[in-house]
């Protein structure tokens, strides 16, 4: 095994600068872990442990210096259909996997979990449920084609000798997400601060899946080191699927508000008093700007997807059971956590 030259564990965590990377990097410290991180911006996140960080475009530069020394890599780094356009999705994630993953190798690292996602399998083309790792994939979205392309370079690079294992997560929430169920929040937010008591969605439940960011952590981790991982794919999910009746029940209580699941999605509050109640909040929570606001009204909650459930047989096979599956504290705790960082107002 490569180890630094105290003899601990050097990771290094690309996309380091990104959400799930920053919640990574002092997780690993503080279970006795070296850290290098990487990410594109210059300047590292304001972590509050010792880590080595480096600006680099795993594209354009040379990576061998990056990896020297390393024992384990978690690759998080990825670009998405929000901020990129499908020929940047493309070179990030599949021409910068596979640089890594080759750079890796002549390293001699131990082992590389790649963070993909459950976007490869598609959301229209219905899979035998619950899908398993080894489906054939349809992704729908040309952040799943570029994902899956990443997934199939990288196994590539892992038949000559580097050990991979692939994770590919649902929608991840907990503290300090910026879309998706922090979206919905933002919107249950501006209903609560326009005095409405009864949180209103459509009659018709959407199946969701969701997964919540300790469980990502804590499974990457754990797969960066069990036996019988390498090689192999992981879905991640909490295993629990709500629908979204459950989910809106859940953000109702949280925000003190009852449900009606027999009304339509919008006309709640009409455009400009959405706009008038999210200036508002901006004034008394200032960082509530970071969190995504989606003009579709509680869009996370309408987006079907026909293959919903998803197998987590291969995480239970080696010894990995996601613990945050109960719905109404998680979001509670992560409700806690925006309030207390003036992402909402309290």
């Amino acid at each position: 095994m490569t180890t630094s030259s105290s003899g601990e564990r050097l990771a290094l965590v690309t996309g380091a600068s990104g959400w799930l990377g920053s919640q990574l990097v002092p997780a690993l410290v503080g279970r006795g872990w070296q850290v290098r991180a990487t990410g594109r911006r210059a300047e590292p996140p304001r972590w509050a442990v010792p880590v080595e960080y480096r600006s680099v475009d795993l594209v354009e530069d040379p990576l061998d210096e990056l990896c020297a020394g390393v024992s384990h890599v978690f690759h998080l780094a990825g670009a998405s259909s929000t901020r990129y356009s499908v020929e940047q999705m493309a070179r990030v994630n599949r021409v910068g996997g596979e640089r890594l993953a080759r750079s890796a190798l002549e390293a001699g690292v131990e082992r590389m979990v790649a963070v993909s996602t459950t976007a490869v399998y598609g959301e229209k083309v219905a899979l035998p449920s619950p899908v398993v790792e080894d489906a054939e994939p349809s992704p729908s979205r040309d952040y799943g084609v570029t994902k899956l392309a990443a997934e199939r370079a990288i196994a590539a690079v892992a038949q000559d000798g580097l050990e991979v294992a692939v994770v590919r997560p649902v929608t991840v929430y907990g503290p300090g997400n910026t879309k998706l169920i922090a979206s919905a929040m933002l919107d249950v937010a501006l209903e609560r601060a326009a005095g409405l008591d009864t949180l209103l969605v459509g009659a018709d439940a959407v199946g969701l899946r969701m997964v919540h960011l300790d469980d990502v952590v804590d499974a990457l981790v754990h797969l960066a080191t069990v036996p019988g991982a390498a090689g192999r794919t992981f879905n991640l999910t909490s295993g629990i699927y709500p629908d979204s009746h459950q989910v809106a029940g859940a953000l109702a209580e949280v925000f003190g508000m009852g449900l009606d699941v027999a009304g339509e999605w919008d006309g709640v509050l009409a455009p400009e008093q959405r706009r008038q109640e999210l200036a508002a909040i901006a004034a008394v929570a200032p960082r509530s700007g970071s969190i995504v606001f989606t003009p579709e009204r509680l869009r996370f909650l309408r987006r079907p997807n026909v293959n919903n459930v998803l197998s987590i047989d291969a995480l239970a096979s080696v010894g990995f059971r996601p613990s945050r599956s109960d719905l109404v504290p998680a979001l509670a705790d992560t409700l806690a956590w925006y309030r207390r960082e003036g992402w909402l107002p309290a």
